[in-house]
């Protein structure tokens, strides 16, 4: 789905395909926040949500049950910050 011009909120029923191995929406206009639940894609090995406007705060639990994941993109237009405990260790 990258490089579509979606906009508005990335939805949050993304995070029901829990056998989903890439989700790639790089590039579009996608604004607010990552949703939590993303964090439930067990199955996830790419995800990437660069280049679009997201903005709030990117948590632990954005990646809690992402063990599998082996590629990672994420950067935005707007402000991220990110909120991770200094001795978080990813999953992945």
């Amino acid at each position: 789905m990258e490089n579509n011009n979606f906009d508005g909120s990335i939805p949050d029923w993304l995070g029901e395909f829990e056998h989903l191995q890439s989700l790639i929406l790089g590039v579009n206009m996608f604004s607010r926040f990552i949703p939590t639940n993303l964090g439930n894609l067990s199955s996830l090995i790419t995800l990437v949500v660069a280049s679009n406007a997201l903005s709030g705060i990117v948590f632990e639990r954005n990646f809690d049950k992402l063990s599998k994941l082996k590629g990672l993109s994420i950067h935005s237009y707007s402000l991220l910050i990110f909120d991770f405990d200094s001795h978080w260790v990813p999953p992945f």
